[in-house]
């Protein structure tokens, strides 16, 4: 990709694929095919001032920070659970043209008490996650009730009957 302008290679990086998207650099002439990896923004206006690029190989993996989506409306959480991710990216390591733009999990099926863990998350082939099997994803809980609430209605009642 050829980029006239710090601008294309803003809409780049905002695409699907973001910080991921594999960009081939013209360098003295030979063309270098990388990831951007720090990207450094006007704090005010949001442009993009500074952008680090890694080499990477093609027949070689790199790590990746993959934005993890959590996919339809829990059972659980329509009976009145509460959906809590935990984790909204996953590290992986594949071959440049392998990290995937994002990773789906469908938790539809998904009731209050239920759990999400890293192990659960099928990725596609030839991707490894690198985080550990056993961290949580996702739950859904059982909806909290507020002690204040539950003490207040305790106390009124005491207080009426004081006055009597």
């Amino acid at each position: 990709m050829l980029f006239r302008s710090a601008r294309e290679l803003a809409h780049v990086l905002a695409g699907p694929s973001g910080v991921n998207t594999l960009i081939t650099l013209q360098l003295d002439g030979a063309e270098e095919l990388t990831l951007a990896r720090q990207i450094q923004r006007n704090p005010l206006k949001g442009s993009i001032t500074h952008v680090d690029f890694i080499r990477v190989r093609a027949d070689q993996t790199v790590q990746a920070e993959v934005p993890l989506h959590l996919l339809g409306d829990a059972e659980g959480v329509s009976r009145g659970g509460v959906l809590e991710q935990a984790l909204h990216h996953l590290l992986v390591e594949a071959r440049p043209s392998a990290v995937p733009t994002a990773i789906e999990y469908d938790i539809s099926a998904l009731m209050i008490a239920d759990t999400v863990h890293v192990r659960d998350i099928t990725v596609p082939e030839g991707v490894v996650v690198l985080q550990d099997a056993d961290a949580l994803v996702a739950q859904i809980s059982a909806p909290r009730v507020s002690r204040a609430a539950g003490e207040g209605g305790a106390e009124g009642e005491r207080d009426r009957k004081s006055t009597r």
